[in-house]
């Protein structure tokens, strides 16, 4: 066997009382098409995934042409796992082009070679077809060109002939037989021994995590000189060989681990082999392998990709993450939903803010009739009125006061000033009059004061109003308040809606499994903040353009909003908007991750935004108190409800600065630990399906490895 190979050696996983792998060894030649066999349950699918670092093992290792296999050299294999792992409602050609970038080929390289393999397995005409459109077969093809597109020295691939018809299986067979004879070591599951039989070169057969044969097919067909593997523990020189009878069989050559390599006699019982060998020592499980002599020589080692980018471990990092993050922006960006929700929330943005102006500065004037007295006065008694009440009013002289009370039942009036000594209305409102009408009432009475009482006027011209002296500082004024309650408004958008954006997306890639795809070529911290990192800045794009229209839009109307904001609220606001962001949704994440089904999310979550939900709702009454309540003080300072608390306390007046300061410090540790803690969660749940994962499991696991 060459080094271009793949060794399984010893490998040990279990699962609480459940034994995945029980000292798994095998070798798989070099550019070969290697089955592996077994029931459902044997061991198959850890076995891969320990492969490419998705399922970690207890002991053993796992070695690619004599080296341990590491991050660098898993980027030249191409998996595919038994549950198809593909985004359901991305394109086809965009997709493979995706995980082509993921395995370090350039956007154009990966384009081109995402073109090629759409072509060669048939699925042209496709490229933007999304992939739960397409048929079983043909998402089988979609799956194995992700395996393929980056020219792949290594394709694991499990059960990859599940479900597909004789033609399908006769295509597939043809491509990886391509891929074989070109160098690239294949190695496949399945529980098909017939399939097996006609296509594999060798095959390892596997029960209960523990190998019970490996080697040529022809050999374990026919029988004709099979060959034995074995290793008795502590034996190192394979001294317990020397007993073997030359009718038995004859050894090869003793591994530096020990194994002797035992040609069989066509006669032969390998049964009295390890009976032998048990007499010598332990023999650890799995440590007994059957082949032929010289089976699987080499046909050359797979190429590589001309295009993959050599950047070091920290660019690479950075780079997995944005290509992440890149895709979560394009993905959802280029929706209708998106479309559609971003200009409802712009044109509900532009009518909140414009239309209290538009309404109060361009309505229908008030018309007002007067009767008797002296017009031109009354005349400037009504227009002041007006004036203060920020209203406009048209005067209408009637010559009689039954003129007046028709003209008020018709509606053509909404207000009589009878000389100096009343007004009519229709009906005076049940909380009594105000605005413009007890506006009127009081200059009007005011005035008759001054006619009728001696020296009133006098007293008048040197001004009749005592001065005021206020023992706190006047309130924040009520337009000010508003911008903080439109700043809070954006954080409870942001934060809820993309949170739940990033939780059911995590429960798709669950529920799709592409997860496992993801995570053969990507960390769980690169995929985690990708996904946190382009939500967010599709959120945030969101927010800058409501930002933008509501200045605009203030600033066109002349609304008081935007006259009467402070740029201090803005940037506080704005700095609790990212961390607010941060803090919740890597929580989002981590509780996304803990279910299988996307149904099940929307509860998941629920717990999470818990204190959000309480803040936002207690503060409206903060908005329009005069003071706000000790209780929303310490809110303020509490990580989970700070990103709405502190905005509302610093728009109201009733914090000042370097309380704002504090609380965003706090946020900014709270976040980091989060982060930390919601990283831990997702990594070890992010595999796990069925039922769901309970929270205090994931964190006794996470206190165990710390």
């Amino acid at each position: 066997m060459s080094s271009a190979e793949l060794k399984i050696d010893g490998l040990r996983r279990r699962y609480g009382t459940v034994i995945a792998l029980d000292g798994l060894s095998f070798d798989v030649p070099a550019g070969q098409l290697f089955g592996f066999l077994g029931p459902n349950g044997a061991g198959k699918t850890t076995t891969m995934r320990a492969i490419f670092g998705v399922t970690t093992v207890d002991a053993g290792e796992i070695r690619w042409r004599g080296q341990p296999v590491d991050e660098q050299a898993r980027r030249r294999f191409g998996y595919m796992p038994e549950e198809r792992g593909l985004y359901p409602a991305m394109k086809l050609l965009d997709q493979i082009e995706y995980f082509a970038t993921l395995h370090d080929m350039d956007d154009q390289a990966a384009r081109k070679a995402a073109a090629y393999w759409v072509d060669r397995l048939g699925l042209s005409g496709r490229e933007d077809a999304r992939i739960d459109t397409l048929s079983h077969g043909n998402q089988q093809r979609a799956q194995l060109a992700v395996a393929l597109v980056h020219e792949p020295e290594l394709l694991v691939l499990d059960e990859p002939f599940s479900g597909l018809d004789p033609g399908g299986v006769d295509d597939m067979h043809q491509v990886l037989a391509e891929r074989a004879a070109a160098g690239v070591t294949v190695l496949f599951s399945s529980h098909q021994l017939d399939l097996v039989e006609n296509i594999c070169e060798a095959v390892a057969i596997i029960h209960r995590g523990r190998l019970v044969v490996s080697g040529a097919v022809a050999d374990l067909r026919r029988g004709d000189q099979p060959r034995l593997a074995v290793r008795v523990a502590d034996d190192r020189d394979g001294s317990w060989t020397e007993a073997l009878s030359a009718a038995v069989g004859t050894v090869e050559s003793v591994r530096p681990d020990g194994t002797a390599l035992i040609s069989l006699t066509n006669a032969a019982d390998s049964q009295r082999v390890l009976d032998l060998a048990r007499a010598a020592g332990p023999v650890p499980p799995g440590d007994r392998r059957f082949g032929r002599p010289g089976g699987g020589g080499a046909r050359g080692g797979g190429t590589g990709g001309e295009s993959r980018r050599g950047a070091g471990v920290s660019n690479r990092s950075f780079r997995m993450t944005w290509l992440v993050a890149r895709r979560e922006m394009l993905q959802r960006g280029r929706t209708r939903v998106f479309a559609i929700t971003t200009l409802i929330l712009l044109i509900a943005v532009a009518l909140g803010v414009a239309l209290p102006a538009i309404l109060s500065g361009g309505g229908k004037p008030q018309r007002v009739a007067i009767v008797g007295g002296n017009t031109a006065a009354m005349t400037g008694i009504v227009t002041e009125a007006g004036r203060l009440a920020g209203v406009k009013t048209v005067v209408v002289p009637e010559p009689s006061v039954a003129a007046g009370e028709a003209a008020l039942r018709s509606g053509d009036v909404s207000a009589v000033l009878v000389s100096d000594t009343e007004i009519l209305v229709k009906q005076v409102p049940l909380g009594g009059v105000s605005g413009a009408l007890g506006t009127l009432a009081q200059l009007a009475g005011l005035s008759h004061l001054i006619e009728t009482v001696p020296g009133a006027a006098a007293a008048v011209a040197h001004g009749i109003a005592l001065p005021v002296r206020g023992l706190e500082p006047p309130s924040t004024p009520l337009s000010t308040r508003l911008t903080g309650l439109f700043t809070v408004v954006i954080v409870w958008v942001l934060i809820s809606a993309y949170g739940s954006q990033i939780a059911l997306g995590i429960g798709e890639e669950k529920s799709s499994r592409v997860v496992e795809v993801l995570l053969s070529s990507v960390r769980p911290i690169q995929l985690l903040i990708g996904k946190v990192l382009g939500i967010g800045l599709l959120a945030l794009a969101q927010a800058a353009a409501m930002v933008v229209v509501f200045i605009v839009a203030g600033f066109a109307s002349g609304s008081s909003l935007v006259h009467g904001a402070a740029l201090g609220i803005v940037i506080t606001g704005g700095v609790f908007v990212v961390l607010g962001y941060a803090f919740y949704c890597t929580a989002f994440a981590a509780a996304g991750s803990l279910v299988s089904r996307q149904s099940d999310v929307n509860s998941t979550i629920m717990p999470v935004q818990l204190p959000l939900i309480i803040a936002y709702a207690l503060s409206y009454t903060v908005i329009y108190a005069n003071g706000a309540n000790a209780f929303y003080h310490v809110l303020g300072f509490l990580p989970p409800t700070a990103p709405i608390a502190m905005p509302v306390l610093y728009a109201a007046g009733d914090v000042p600065l370097w309380q704002v300061v504090v609380s965003a410090v706090l946020l900014a540790g709270a976040t980091v630990w989060m982060a930390r803690v919601a990283a831990g969660i997702y990594e070890r749940s992010i595999l796990r399906t069925g039922a769901r994962v309970r929270l205090n499991e994931v964190l006794r696991r996470e206190t165990a490895r710390a």
